[in-house]
Formats: C-alpha cells, structure tokens, sequence
C-alpha cells in the first residue's frame, strides 16, 4: 500500500511540473542555476563531497551536465535520495557544554531547491502579505 501511495504521489507531482504556462517553462534555464550556483557560498559538501565550485565548473562543461541532470529530476519529479540525505555534525558552543547541531547537505540539492524557491517566489509575490 506504501508502494502504491509513494507512486500516486510521484505520478502527481509529475504531471503538476509538466504543467505549462504562459509565463514560464517547466526547464530550467543556464541563467537560473548560474544565479543560484552564485548564491553558493564556500560551506562544507554533503556526504557526496562535491562543493560549489565543482557545480560551477560543471556549468562550463560542453554539453551542459548539470543543467540536463536538473531538468531531468524536474521533469520526473523525483530527486535522488542521496541528495535529501543529511549529516548531522555537532559543533561545541563556546563556554557552555551544549552543542549546536549543522547539518551538511548536498550541493545539487541546495542549488536545486534555490532555483523552485526563486521560482515559487516570483509566483506569490503579489499573493503574500509583508
């Protein structure tokens, strides 16, 4: 029954990235993830080891890797399980004996979730109160 719900759930989200509208295409564009690759900062890499600027410099590789790779995972709706995972690195805080917990994500991950957040943005602007 899992099974069947995780399908149902991914054949919805599929069919609702498929959606086109006037305004803009479900792709997404070299100028989207330059600016969220931009929005990189120098931070430590997920479990996968692959920092900003390996994803930038994927940006200039013939062919477009990284760009297709993206538009891929849109266009199924899925994205690959090692980019949600997460590892949890405590970090002592100074002066007391507590620890403040980091979590370090993948790249690919934070660049993609930059490029729909942006785009999630532009859409509700006009519908969000201050």
């Amino acid at each position: 029954m899992l099974s069947t719900q995780k399908n149902f759930r991914a054949l919805c989200l599929t069919a609702a990235l498929l959606r086109t509208d006037d305004e803009d295409g479900v792709a997404i564009t070299g100028n989207e993830s330059r600016r969220a690759l931009a929005k990189g900062r120098v931070t430590a890499p997920g479990d996968n080891d692959i920092t900003f600027s390996v994803l930038r410099a994927l940006l200039k590789v013939p062919g477009r890797p990284l760009l297709k790779l993206f538009n891929f995972c849109i266009h199924l709706g899925y994205v690959l399980q090692a980019w949600t995972r997460s590892t949890i690195v405590p970090i002592p805080k100074s002066g007391t004996g507590k620890f403040l917990p980091v979590s370090l994500t993948s790249c690919f991950s934070k660049v993609l979730e930059h490029v729909l957040l942006t785009r999630l943005l532009f859409r509700l602007q006009d519908k969000l109160l201050p």
